[in-house]
């Protein structure tokens, strides 16, 4: 009797203590006015690391002063394995394999963004309001965009590139069709909201003050992925930045807590491929880093 009385005491104190755990999770998991989302684990390893400098295999960095911001490699894009990336001080875009050889250069660049194009790669230069597209043969297209074009258009799970060009609403530098169109944007304090092509909202919602709501693609299932910031109270701004993954119908699949200890801010932060692998270009202060999220 004493020995079953034990064991049933033991089992009492085993539901609770389960219990407990998942009512802990439930709290620190999920977000306001959401359900605990079902999550998809992410783990982050270096695919990239590259020194600063003006030689074959390392990218220009200038460091800031009183009057003048630090600057680096502004934007990055993904053509297959390879990485490309915008080296902006010395102005020339280098591509990378996924052993960190050198594979390719295109001198005498000048731009803010980068895209892999079918037939080459496409700079956009924000300056000068144009697109050019280097081929590897050397051959180069200009196309003037809409002043107002700050990125170009990635779409991971077709590849396409878009953009406003002066005189069409958006022009494709790819024959493959983009996929249904996400905006995003702000709402109040605590929370915007994702908007899909056919009507279905996303909502976003935010502990901290929110700051903004960044697209960063959709991938070939469907889940989109954006950057979310949030505003720190404190005597200093702090921001908190995270990426987090909805899957099509809206369900808050992962969120990846993002380190922004950048010494020079790119235009550019993430990338995105067709399965789902999410990129970070991080300017450190000694090297750049691409860290690659992946499942």
């Amino acid at each position: 009797m004493k020995h079953r009385l034990a064991r049933r005491v033991v089992t009492l104190l085993s539901l609770a203590l389960s219990l407990s755990i998942v009512g802990a999770t439930h709290r620190r998991d999920a977000l306001p006015g959401q359900p605990l989302p079902l999550r998809d684990i992410y783990r982050s390893v270096v695919a990239l690391t590259i020194p600063y400098g003006s030689g074959p295999r390392e990218v220009g960095f200038t460091a800031g002063g009183d009057d003048q911001r630090a600057l680096g490699p502004l934007s990055f894009a993904l053509d297959g394995e390879s990485i490309v990336v915008l080296d902006s001080v010395n102005q020339r875009v280098v591509t990378f394999d996924r052993y960190s050889q050198l594979t390719g250069t295109i001198d005498g660049v000048s731009g803010t963004d980068v895209a892999v194009v079918s037939d080459g790669v496409a700079v956009l230069n924000t300056a000068t309001a144009t697109v050019v597209v280097h081929t590897p043969s050397g051959r180069q297209q200009e196309i003037e965009v809409s002043p107002e074009q700050a990125t170009l258009m990635i779409d991971a799970a077709t590849g396409a590139v878009s953009f406003k060009t002066r005189d069409r609403l958006n022009a494709n530098l790819t024959s493959v069709a983009a996929s249904p169109p996400v905006e995003v944007f702000g709402v109040n304090d605590h929370s915007g909201e994702i908007r899909i092509a056919g009507g279905l909202t996303i909502p976003v919602r935010t502990k901290e003050t929110f700051g903004s709501i960044e697209l960063i693609g959709v991938d070939r299932g469907g889940n989109i992925f954006v950057a979310v910031e949030q505003l720190l109270a404190g005597p200093i701004i702090n921001v908190k930045k995270e990426v987090r993954k909805y899957s099509s119908a809206g369900l808050l699949r992962t969120v990846i807590p993002i380190e922004i200890d950048y010494a020079a801010h790119p235009r550019r932060e993430f990338a995105l491929d067709a399965d789902g692998t999410l990129y970070h270009l991080r300017p450190l202060a000694q090297h750049l880093v691409v860290e690659r999220w992946l499942q």
